[in-house]
């Protein structure tokens, strides 16, 4: 046996004993390490596998190292590590492309157009679902490959605006999301549809759609589980409406269940949604605490929506305080962030809390600038204004400016209670 045919068979040996051990849900994080490099080493030497001259046939090794990236992928993504899956994951997908495996293929491009969506490449990831799906057997795929492709092309394209194309792929998702083992993707979409609804500024259709996504978590036993997403859901809606004692709980809840899971980004953004519930509700200073340490986490993690929330929020407080140059300073600090990703819908809700600041200020110069954005957005990337005008009217809302009540709690009292078994709602 030449060298060349002793590493492909390593290759192959390797990646299918890692992607067994990575079955378990929490495997040791040396392994995940481990496997990592394992593939990112695959990917660099497989050209001299091909091109030395003694050659092997690496469809095989093709085969198992993208089975362990499919794998590999839950975990590291779970972590953060969105630029190293941004700049791998596309050799991965050229991989299984070579495969005569559709559903690697698929699974693989999806997991990239994923990542590449939540880094704010949202044009790239909308081309990558539009392959998948249009793809030649995509429709004699398994129900859960493309109810799952069909989920999150609908995210994508709400992020982007484009609420007929989210509404249409979510639809496709809940008619292919039958039988109990796809309960868990029904539920997200019904979660997605409340989204959307929301976007739309039709809260009634809001609730509704995260009522029947909480019910399906409950009957799949996920009240303390996955429900954490409903829960939030929720919490945002009432938020909106400036319902804040219905709100908070539902927020407390959420941030509860996330504090038990192992995804930080999920337990960032949800810590800042409850600290948003509690700057409306006067405890400042549990709320700053909250948004510090969530910002720390997002700009870790590079989760360039999170960061844009947390200024949002920090904002918010810093308006409570009635320190309005703050404010404004971390809303323009969002705009700017804004400007690296396609987040339209994002967009819209800083330059009305400028537009906000504005008119209450008399900044007539303010006025029209932020205006004029605003009218930008809505001509070049909400592809579907309909009802846009009642949502923006929400962001704008209730923006009172007042000096805060005293910080009453402080976050460690807030997490003991939180985690005490024994909390009643």
């Amino acid at each position: 046996m030449n060298w060349n045919e002793h590493n492909y068979l390593g290759y192959i040996s390797d990646a299918n004993r890692a992607t067994q051990l990575l079955q378990s849900e929490a495997p040791d994080p040396a392994f995940v390490s481990f496997s990592l490099n394992l593939l990112d080493n695959y990917l660099t030497n497989r050209p001299n596998l091909v091109e030395s001259p003694v050659r092997v046939d690496t469809k095989r090794s093709d085969e198992a190292l993208v089975g362990l990236a499919i794998r590999l992928y839950t975990h590291i993504n779970a972590i953060g590590y969105w630029s190293h899956i941004s700049s791998a994951w596309p050799h991965v997908v050229a991989l299984a492309s070579g495969i005569s495996n559709q559903a690697l293929w698929v699974e693989v491009a999806t997991q990239l157009a994923i990542t590449l969506n939540d880094c704010g490449h949202a044009n790239h990831a909308s081309h990558l679902y539009d392959q998948i799906i249009t793809s030649g057997g995509f429709e004699s795929l398994s129900h859960a490959l493309r109810a799952e492709a069909y989920h999150q092309a609908a995210i994508c394209h709400l992020r982007q605006g484009e609420y007929h194309l989210a509404e249409r792929y979510l639809q496709r998702c809940i008619e292919t999301a039958t039988g109990d083992g796809l309960l868990e993707v029904r539920a997200y979409a019904f979660n997605q549809l409340g989204n959307l609804a929301l976007s739309r500024g039709k809260f009634a259709a809001a609730e509704a759609n995260y009522n029947q996504s909480l019910a399906i978590f409950n009957v799949m036993g996920e009240g303390n589980g996955l429900a954490c997403i409903a829960y939030k859901s929720l919490g945002n809606l009432y938020m909106r409406q400036g319902k804040v004692e219905q709100a908070q709980p539902l927020l407390e809840q959420s941030y509860k269940i996330r504090l038990t899971r192992p995804e930080e980004a999920g337990t960032a953004n949800t810590a800042i949604y409850l600290a948003q519930s509690y700057i409306a509700s006067g405890e400042l200073g549990v709320a700053e605490q909250l948004l510090h340490e969530a910002l720390l986490t997002c700009h870790r993690l590079q989760d360039v929506r999170g960061i844009i929330r947390a200024h949002i929020a920090f904002g918010k407080l810093e308006e409570k305080r009635g320190n309005i140059a703050a404010a404004y300073q971390e809303w323009r600090r969002a705009l700017e962030t804004l400007q690296t990703i396609q987040a339209p819908s994002m967009a819209l809700e800083v330059l009305a809390l400028l537009l906000s600041l504005a008119l209450r200020t008399k900044d007539v110069k303010g006025i029209v600038m932020w205006s004029t954005q605003i009218l930008k957005v809505l001509r070049e990337d909400i592809r579907d204004p309909s009802s846009i005008w009642r949502l923006l009217s929400q962001h704008m809302k209730g923006q009172s400016g007042g000096r805060g009540g005293k910080p009453k709690l402080s976050l460690s009292t807030v997490r003991q209670a939180l985690c005490r078994p024994s909390r009643s709602r």
